[in-house]
């Protein structure tokens, strides 16, 4: 479990890194705060549901390539340049406020609508040939991001929407959960993993399953 979890924290470091993300910056991605990233990179935490829908969106990865732990991190193909640049913007009485996270720029725009492409925001991009979240506050919570990419496309995320994910969806990561907290279970999947690029270690999956029968006749 504990190499598992190891391993999908490197993983989740690499792509920060990668993206020329800070831990601050991805913990407000994420509405987390530092300390809890922190324990995901180190490997002491696991990611929760909400929190791996959202590494799949600010990463531009599905679960699939995002679970795929026994895939280098290094070579997994990135549809969205390097590196990001995060804003977080509020509605104030002078049009939407925009604040780089880094403290050094601030600009409005007034009549900002979270479900039209912004022309300003698609010329920062574009110039600085980086991708650029932006997290939309109401009430101070985080209630939309929006990425747009370098070729000017853009994407929006709402954050309540995301709660009325597929059922399907849903038991298939609350599946992931529990696999995480089975040491045994662990073992099982990192094996048939690697059976399916080596045969051979198709014994050992089946010695394997045949201890975990053991262990469900012991309880």
């Amino acid at each position: 479990m504990d190499r598992i979890k190891h391993r999908f924290g490197d993983k989740i470091k690499t792509l920060r890194k990668i993206r020329g993300m800070t831990q601050e910056q991805l913990a407000e991605c994420l509405g987390l705060n530092v300390r809890q990233i922190s324990r995901i990179e180190s490997g002491v935490n696991f990611v929760s549901l909400e929190t791996m829908k959202m590494m799949c969106f600010i990463f531009n990865l599905n679960v699939g390539k995002l679970m795929d732990i026994s895939l280098p991190p290094e070579e997994t193909v990135f549809d969205i340049s390097d590196k990001i640049l995060h804003y977080t913007a509020e509605v104030t009485n002078k049009g939407t406020k925009f604040s780089k996270t880094d403290g050094q720029e601030i600009f409005y725009i007034k009549n900002f609508s979270c479900d039209r492409k912004e022309p300003l925001l698609c010329d920062i991009a574009r110039k600085h040939n980086q991708s650029l979240i932006v997290s939309f506050m109401e009430k101070g919570i985080i209630k939309t991001d929006i990425i747009y990419f370098t070729n000017g496309v853009f994407r929006v995320y709402n954050r309540e929407k995301f709660k009325q994910i597929d059922d399907r969806l849903m038991k298939l990561f609350n599946e992931i959960v529990k696999i995480s907290q089975n040491e045994m279970m662990l073992d099982f999947v990192d094996t048939a993993v690697k059976a399916c690029k080596k045969p051979t270690l198709r014994k050992e999956m089946r010695v394997l399953l045949d201890g975990m029968d053991l262990a469900d006749k012991m309880k």
